[in-house]
């Protein structure tokens, strides 16, 4: 009796194993989109494998229909081998049970209607119909189910009842079925178009175009997978990962969705495969598919049109790609052309031997040094990845630097640039022309703070020996303590007289408003007393700094850049290089 009990639970095991090669996906779905990375490990620990005293089968083994396990690749997309054997540990226990060998046949191509009973036997929400399909069951049908099932236990006794709960239910699954099947298959296509890049914190549109190859129309909920940095919304404004697109797409029809992405980081990022749901005529099933569509992005640092007006305003005239550089008149030590005497102009400018010779006042004018040099040096370490809003002060920093070189390399001068931390992270010599300000760009997209401290001693005179000329260097970076401070004017003063440093920090609002606020409890006294140590500290090292010919800038994160290219042309009208 048990010899046949066991042959039979063996005869069972294999019938599932040949009915689940059509894959069940795991009841922990909740009907959500299935994504990469959602599949499940082959079990080796299945009561067959046990009775047998076969070893666990590792996660790492392929099975004989020729895929891996943990990739979803067999037979219709199965997560695992159900019995939790590979084919060939089957093919032994039914030579081990008195079977010949050639009875055991491969798996015919399952039915739909077998998958479906799978996915209820199992109680899955959603049954795989390959590696990039499933099928997943609405809310409709656990409504209706719920009806049967109240149906039932409402016509416990009543046999006229019953048999009615059970031709409902079968009618249910019918109708489950019939709806999964008319759902076209691989219907739609869909093509993303993307810009060729995003400027950090600038919101960009994203564009999915939808083509519904087949005759039917396409009940439709669409979802992309943008980068988990990138912030995602629908026209709506809400999230895009909480509401998918959803519309209703007439057969052989196209139409565009949008939505806007936006990153508050920089770097090369990749969108993955775009997914959709098509629900049944009887809104029974949803099918879900999957469309590989990777694409690279790079997220650069804020050069859009909206920061260039802080630019034009600093320059006096509208920066254009492609406009020609022309000279700008002013104060300066290069002489550039004479012209008749204004009202205006400084008695000091006037030529007077050339008045004399044309018998009215002429006055000359200069134009600002070009071919002076330029080099920015970025601090990258620890303190620097402080957040200030949804920036950190190395975007702050970085996004200062793209302007002022873009102003200086407007203005002729030759721009380079110098990463640091404990060590030298990239470092660009100073020169002209379009092609250096794309590198300069290019060396920030990556730059990303480290939890290390800034060696100064070791970058300036680093910087020093890489610059013989006379050279502006342009340091951003952040103060903390004495010890920071110490470093930083030990490594500074050296460059002086044969350089012009300058640094660059940003005021920390939080603390300037610890500072003013009058203290009402304990904790804010603490907080006051901590914050005015931190303040003054700050204030040594700008009086030592500033005692030793350093130039300083000190302002908050939103006046930075500004403030900084002010500096540089303050710099540049007063001939300090």
């Amino acid at each position: 009796m048990e010899r046949s009990w066991g042959a039979i639970r063996d005869a069972l095991f294999f019938r599932l194993g040949d009915l689940s090669a059509l894959g069940v996906i795991n009841p922990f779905d909740g009907g959500e989109f299935l994504t990469p990375g959602t599949e499940r490990s082959p079990r080796g620990d299945s009561p067959l494998a046990q009775d047998a005293g076969l070893p666990a089968i590792p996660n790492s083994s392929t099975c004989d229909h020729g895929y891996t396990p943990r990739r979803s690749q067999c037979l219709g997309g199965s997560s695992f081998c159900p019995t939790g054997l590979l084919p060939s540990e089957s093919f032994r226990l039914r030579r081990a049970a008195g079977r010949p060998g050639n009875a055991l046949r491969p798996p015919a191509a399952p039915s739909r209607i077998l998958r479906a009973f799978c996915a209820v036997q199992r109680g899955s929400f959603a049954a795989t119909l390959g590696r990039s399909m499933a099928v997943v069951v609405t809310r409709r049908f656990f409504l209706i189910l719920a009806l049967c099932i109240l149906a039932s236990l409402g016509s416990l006794g009543d046999v006229g009842g019953a048999v009615f709960s059970a031709v409902m239910t079968l009618m249910l699954i019918i109708a489950t079925v019939v709806d999964a099947v008319l759902i076209p298959r691989r219907a739609l296509k869909v093509e993303r178009t993307l810009p060729d890049s995003l400027m950090q914190g600038i919101p960009a549109t994203v564009s999915l175009a939808l083509r519904n190859t087949s005759a039917m129309p396409l009940d439709l909920r669409v979802k992309d997978s943008p980068p988990p940095e990138f912030v995602a919304t629908t026209p709506a404004g809400t999230p895009l990962a909480d509401d998918p697109l959803t519309l209703v797409l007439r057969g052989m029809s196209e139409q565009t969705l949008t939505y806007t992405v936006r990153s508050y980081q920089r770097g090369q990022f990749a969108f993955r495969d775009i997914f959709y749901r098509a629900t049944g005529v009887l809104g029974l099933v949803r099918r879900q598919e999957r469309i590989e569509a990777p694409a690279q992005i790079v997220v650069l640092p804020d050069i859009s049109a909206a920061g260039a007006r802080e630019l034009a305003l600093s320059l006096g005239s509208q920066l254009m790609a492609g406009q020609r550089n022309a000279p700008f008149r002013g104060e300066g030590r290069e002489f550039e052309s004479m012209r008749l005497y204004q009202p205006d102009d400084e008695f000091r400018y006037i030529d007077w031997k050339a008045t004399a010779k044309r018998g009215q006042l002429i006055t000359r004018q200069y134009q600002t040094e070009r071919d002076q040099r330029l080099l920015i040096m970025i601090d990258l370490g620890r303190l620097m990845s402080q957040k200030i809003g949804e920036y950190s002060k190395l975007d702050y920093a970085i996004n200062a630097a793209v302007r002022l070189a873009q102003t200086a390399l407007f203005k002729g001068d030759l721009v380079g640039l110098l990463l640091f931390s404990h060590d030298i992270a990239f470092y660009l010599p100073p020169h002209k022309g379009t092609s250096q300000f794309k590198a300069i760009v290019q060396a920030l997209v990556s730059a990303k703070p480290r939890r290390m401290e800034p060696n100064y001693r070791l970058v300036f005179n680093y910087a020093a020996r890489k610059n013989i000329r006379r050279t502006f260097m342009v340091c951003f970076t952040d103060i903390l303590d004495m010890e920071t401070s110490k470093s930083l004017v030990e490594g500074m003063s050296p460059l002086i007289p044969r350089h012009l440093p300058m640094t660059v920090t940003l005021s920390d609002s939080g603390l300037v408003h610890a500072i003013r606020k009058v203290p009402q409890t304990e904790l804010e006294v603490y907080e006051h007393v901590a914050a005015q140590e931190v303040w003054n500290d700050y204030q040594r090292t700008v009086r030592a700094l500033q005692s030793h010919g350093v130039l300083t800038v000190n302002v908050p994160a939103e006046e930075l850049t500004l403030a900084t290219i002010n500096r540089y042309l303050e710099v540049k009208r007063t001939s300090r290089l």
